[in-house]
């Protein structure tokens, strides 16, 4: 929300077997993806159902959307990717408190359904548990439970086995298995999404027959063999003021460096809309040249120290051929008596002055702290005695 106004809209899906787009500046209301894809659904309320129940009960209860009456402008509280995906549901018609009370249940503290798993920078995804509701207008679930989860896409595909191919007007879902070439179909809208300055997300969801042994706080296998719904790409619009502070700044002599959550391709298209990457940072194709833009996994990599005299133990790394985070084996890092990373200053030094965007990072990547964090090593990096 630094850079960007966090106005959050849904402008594409794929979705049982079919994309859907947003038209861009012909009129929201008669142009919407939701106005789209209920023209395509025409009488089939149940290819909206799904789609609403997988968004309604997945997202934080303190996340809403409304019109000012004054200006007709939507209002967004909570969390703005939460209040894109609630505007989706409002576009399809529907109605978010008529839907959730069918999943309320009475011995529960949640506002709806039996349990969640809040989200988190590890697994990059979260999820709700809801008891399989009565009545002619729910959605009919092989199990007595289902768990809808949502989160980035690399993660979500690989915890998913299977996707949804329709649902018919009386509900029944159609799956295939999610065999090598249809992961390779979704992540390629992921990066068409992505080259776009697109958020990509990924909805899935897994039914149970039952509470699971252990109950569902204590089984750490829910989030997998799951289907995906659908993967949808979330635009925030750049702020106006943005493109012109940044090029103060620069005349001013000042770098600009981007720390960001998002994917490395998003973030790229981010920072060269806003001129944090300029052109003399791209080389052929209008990428950006090596070591001005990477993620906070390589990072954390090539500018700390590894202890060999240790097993491996499994962390965040890098993996080059997805161009992301993972958690794999690898070996340590190695720590100071306080416990903190040892950090590699010639390598740092090497790296820092070119580096303007930072994608994938976690919360610690962003910290300010004597000694973790990108920001701290500013002031411990020679290069910094310049600024």
């Amino acid at each position: 929300g630094t850079l960007t106004e966090n106005k959050m809209t849904v402008m594409s899906a794929r979705y049982a077997g079919y994309q859907y787009e947003h038209v861009v500046g012909q009129g929201e209301q008669d142009n919407s993806l939701g106005a789209k894809m209920l023209s395509a659904f025409k009488t089939n309320a149940a290819k909206s159902r799904l789609l609403c129940e997988s968004i309604l009960l997945n997202v934080s209860p303190t996340s809403t959307v409304s019109i000012k009456p004054e200006t007709g402008s939507t209002f967004y509280v909570g969390n703005p990717t939460d209040c894109a995906l609630i505007k989706l549901t409002q576009q399809l018609s529907c109605d978010a408190d008529s839907l959730r009370v069918a999943f309320k249940e009475g011995s529960s503290m949640l506002d709806w359904g039996v349990h969640s798993i809040p989200f988190s920078s590890q697994r990059k995804r979260m999820s709700w548990m809801v008891k399989r509701a009565d009545g002619s207008a729910s959605l009919p679930y092989p199990g007595r439970y289902r768990m809808y989860s949502k989160g980035a896409p690399t993660q979500m595909l690989a915890a998913c086995t299977s996707f949804v191919t329709d649902i018919t007007a009386a509900g029944a879902t159609s799956t295939k298995p999610l065999e090598a070439r249809d992961r390779q179909a979704f992540m390629d809208m992921v990066a068409t999404c992505q080259s776009k300055g697109l958020r990509a997300l990924a909805l899935a969801y897994r039914d149970f027959d039952d509470v699971p042994k252990g109950g569902w706080g204590g089984n750490g296998d829910l989030e997998t063999n799951m289907t995906v719904i659908t993967v949808v790409g979330i635009e925030d619009p750049l702020r106006p003021s943005v493109p012109g502070a940044i090029a103060e700044c620069h005349k001013a002599g000042i770098d600009v460096r981007m720390c960001t959550g998002d994917a490395l391709t998003t973030a790229v298209a981010i920072a060269k809309g806003c001129r944090i990457l300029r052109g003399s940072d791209l080389g052929e194709g209008g990428q950006p040249k090596t070591g001005f833009a990477m993620t906070g996994a390589e990072f954390d990599d090539r500018v700390h120290l590894k202890d060999s005299s240790k097993p491996e133990t499994v962390r965040r790394v890098f993996d080059p051929e997805i161009n992301d985070a993972v958690d794999r084996l690898a070996e340590p890092f190695l720590l100071d008596e306080a416990g903190n990373k040892v950090l590699d200053q010639k390598i740092f030094d090497d790296l820092w002055p070119t580096l303007r965007v930072l994608a994938r990072c976690q919360p610690e990547d962003k910290v300010c702290h004597r000694y973790y964090g990108i920001l701290s090593y500013i002031r411990l990096s020679s290069h910094s005695q310049s600024l």
